[in-house]
């Protein structure tokens, strides 16, 4: 059975819709031609999760001139004209308090999305830097952990945190 692709027409252009699986040289060229001299940026996430499409992506980004790709991953895709950015997680730095830590910042945002009531005071700023510190700033770690919110507070949080694990 064939497969279908809908691409969207981009500056007011008209939308498109093919059907038949004709190869991925033919449907790049396709998405090549819609794209034509328009700027365009493609951001993909957790690219790692599709490997064998870093030389369709590598291919398309040749045959179209106004097209930036950014590309989140935890492996280098190892294609001509890739660019790597190493990032980390943002850190717990002891040396910057409260809102000066991203990771600090980040967890409040989070926990603001669960309870718009939260706020950083004098009194939670020591538990919830901590509570940082132990997740290693690790940003899906610290959005897990400010869910938990929903159940406990924050001391609750931390304690729990700090209790050893049971294997």
């Amino acid at each position: 059975m064939g497969e279908s692709c809908f691409v969207a027409g981009s500056g007011g252009g008209p939308a498109r819709h093919c059907s038949g699986h004709r190869g991925p040289s033919a449907d790049r060229a396709d998405l090549g031609a819609t794209i034509g001299t328009h700027s365009l940026l493609l951001v993909l996430d957790n690219f790692e999760h599709l490997p064998t499409a870093a030389a369709d992506i590598a291919a398309l980004a040749n045959i179209t001139s106004n097209l930036r790709i950014l590309i989140t991953s935890r492996c280098a895709l190892h294609v001509r004209g890739e660019h790597e950015l190493p990032l980390g997680p943002p850190t717990s730095n002891p040396s910057k308090q409260g809102l000066e830590s991203a990771a600090v910042r980040l967890f409040v945002d989070c926990v603001q999305a669960v309870d718009p009531h939260f706020r950083l005071t004098p009194a939670n700023e020591p538990v919830v830097s901590r509570i940082c510190c132990l997740l290693d700033g690790i940003p899906l770690a610290l959005e897990l952990a400010a869910s938990r919110l929903r159940a406990v507070t924050v001391d609750g949080l931390l304690a729990w945190l700090e209790r050893p694990s049971r294997c």
